[in-house]
């Protein structure tokens, strides 16, 4: 998303909002638009406030830290 680099999927991580909030979505299979992000461009793209426009959200979402999306 910040980068604009095609990768395979299973090389980037997958950003959904549910409830106004932005999840992480390890499985890749929850429900609603998601964004794709490499995990290095992640902090990046929370910083900029691309999540909203990336999800076409009215409102900015309730963003977590990049630190609390790494992958475990």
């Amino acid at each position: 998303m910040t980068c604009r680099k095609q990768s395979s999927p299973t090389s980037l991580l997958r950003v959904v909002c549910i409830d106004g909030a932005l999840v992480l979505d390890n499985e890749k299979s929850l429900p609603g638009r998601g964004a794709w992000v490499h995990q290095s461009c992640l902090a990046t793209a929370i910083s900029r406030g691309a999540f909203k426009y990336a999800l076409k959200l009215t409102e900015q979402p309730n963003e977590l830290d990049a630190k609390d999306m790494k992958l475990k």
